[in-house]
């Protein structure tokens, strides 16, 4: 009974110390040596082989007793073939042809049969909770393995995973590429998404700002130079032919024509006397043609006089809608000859303006309808034909440097208001996706690098 105890004692330190051994190693090459060479001592073999699992399958990478591994000998690449062909390589037990497919159960029967009969053992060796490799363990002259000596190796073996693991950072990103490439069909799907980006082709697309505004719209300038006195219209109020507008100051006009008038009066009085003194002076007569011609030149005066009284009041010349931003603003405002007051728009008439940003300002479709989103009718999509892009830069409503763009509407909608604002997308010619998805952040890393 005491040789029991002792045997026990014996075999569980010798597990202790390969083990121990198995986790002190300091690189994978060590380790495989120990594995391969040092286990003899828990458990009689007569060769070992160690295969690494690699993306292929499993790989033979080491034999006890030879310090390299010969991949070109007849006796490694059967080994190759068998480990390849393995079923269930991550179940331990004693191998017979059963754990092949029928394909190589003739390499199999073959490589039992020599050395007088050969039993092998298989062990897989995990790490991090999946297959890593597996260790090959051979008897020979017929010598088979016992139940109790398989039991013995499980947790030697066990601990040569741990080891491996510790010798074998886990890298989650390379474990997912290695995963990937594993499976028969990654190639062809790396190489469909290649082509997938390379041939497939999209129109450029372009996203900006855009503002529904009046197509055509009547412009009213003021007629003369003055002060606007009452503005008698409102924004979006509707205007017939002739209604007044807005008018002017009566005061500066009015008086021009008083003093117009009178100096056409004092000027005619006066011709008359010199033309009465004629008679009787000769020398009167040289300033009769001073007169009239002083009296022509009052005359064109008091006639412009009376023109800028008739203008005093400034009404519609068509009908139509009133857009103006702020009639307050412009009571007692001096307004020169040209200058913009108001506009009058047909309602139903109108078109979109578009904020292209400069960066994006590339040749456009013409034939391809831009697509038109506004706020106010996001779940509608509307369609329109690009007219013109300008060439000039100017200041979007974002404060972006941006390039002037119109578009008119392929059919009219009641819902459509000028001064309704929302996007527009407008579309380029067509490229590859892989252009269609990259082209900003290249723009972007030019920038930012300066290549």
């Amino acid at each position: 009974m005491n040789n029991g105890n002792e045997n026990t004692v014996s075999i569980l330190s010798i597990l202790q110390q390969l083990s121990l051994e198995g986790m002190l190693s300091k690189s994978a090459e060590e380790l495989t040596f120990r594995m391969l060479n040092r286990t003899i001592a828990l458990c009689p073999y007569d060769r070992s082989v160690f295969f690494e699992q690699g993306f292929s399958g499993l790989k033979l990478k080491g034999i006890s007793g030879q310090a390299a591994v010969n991949k070109t000998s007849e006796l490694n690449e059967l080994w190759n073939r068998l480990a390849a062909g393995l079923l269930e390589p991550h179940r331990g037990r004693l191998l017979t042809k059963d754990d092949f497919p029928e394909g190589l159960h003739e390499d199999w029967n073959s490589y039992v049969q020599k050395n007088a009969g050969t039993a092998v053992l298989w062990f897989p060796l995990a790490g991090w909770g999946k297959h890593v490799g597996g260790l090959w363990f051979e008897r020979w002259s017929g010598r088979q393995w016992k139940e109790q000596e398989q039991q013995l190796l499980i947790p030697l073996i066990m601990s040569y995973g741990g080891a491996w693991e510790r010798l074998h950072p886990r890298r989650p990103f390379v474990d997912k590429v290695r995963a990937l490439t594993r499976r028969k069909f990654a190639m062809f799907a790396i190489l469909a998404i290649v082509l997938v980006l390379l041939l497939v082709r999209l129109p450029l697309r372009v996203v900006a700002p855009c503002e529904v505004v009046a197509e055509d719209p009547f412009i009213v300038s003021a007629p003369l130079d003055g002060v606007v006195g009452e503005v008698a219209v409102n924004p979006g109020e509707k205007v017939a032919k002739g209604d007044l507008l807005f008018e002017y100051d009566r005061r500066t006009a009015f008086d021009e024509l008083k003093v117009a008038r009178e100096q056409v009066l004092i000027i005619k009085s006066s011709l008359d006397r010199v033309r009465m003194q004629a008679f009787a002076d000769p020398r009167a007569k040289s300033e009769i043609a001073i007169l009239e011609h002083r009296l022509d030149q009052e005359k064109a005066r008091y006639k412009l006089a009376e023109y800028n009284v008739s203008m005093l009041e400034v009404r519609a010349e068509v009908p139509g809608v009133v857009v103006i931003a702020d009639p307050e603003k412009w009571r007692g405002r001096p307004v020169s000859v040209g200058e913009r007051v108001l506009s009058i728009v047909a309602p139903d008439r109108t078109k979109v303006r578009i904020w292209i940003p400069e960066d994006d300002n590339m040749t456009f479709d013409l034939k391809t309808p831009v697509r038109v989103l506004l706020n106010v009718i996001p779940e509608d999509s509307l369609s329109g034909r690009l007219e013109f892009v300008g060439s000039e830069v100017v200041t979007g409503p974002q404060r972006t440097a941006s390039v002037l763009a119109e578009a008119k509407w392929n059919e009219s909608d009641p819902r459509v208001k000028i001064g309704l604002k929302g996007i527009s997308v407008l579309y380029g010619e067509k490229v590859s996706l892989a252009y269609w998805l990259f082209r900003k952040p290249w723009a972007a890393f030019n920038k930012f690098s300066g290549i």
